[in-house]
């Protein structure tokens, strides 16, 4: 009798150990680093694929330059797109929004939704979102 009142009990404890398996966490790693600016990454629902990823700062907003960008920022972008990383997410209607450190250079170019237009655009470095 014992033994069958301690199973109930060996299944929780099992099953509150494998919630968020599979979820790389990065909360913190990265934030401190010097040079990161604050900002908001928006990820439209349709992918990181479709070129108009955007980051927000208090003073500007930038399109990300999917093909400049540091590969491994790049990485981190699609592993936020699909939700391979826990951190803090605002869904919208049409995209996700991420409170995020960053560094990269910014310049213009072509927008990604028209070329025949010039948008501000950044190169990411470094990207970290919590």
């Amino acid at each position: 009798m014992k033994h069958t009142k301690a199973i109930p009990l060996i299944l929780i404890a099992l099953t509150l150990s494998a919630c968020g398996r599979g979820l790389d966490t990065y909360h913190s790693a990265g934030l401190q680093q010097a040079g990161l600016l604050d900002g908001v990454l928006t990820i439209p629902n349709s992918g990181v694929s479709s070129g108009r990823s955007f980051i927000n700062t208090e003073l500007s907003g930038f399109y990300i330059d999917l093909e400049e960008s540091d590969p491994e920022a790049i990485s981190y972008l699609n592993r936020l797109e699909s939700r391979e990383i826990s951190v803090a997410r605002t869904p919208l209607s049409n995209s996700t929004l991420y409170s995020v450190r960053f560094s990269g250079v910014w310049g213009d170019g072509p927008c990604p939704f028209d070329g025949a237009l010039t948008c501000s655009k950044i190169k990411l470095r470094e990207l970290v979102a919590y």
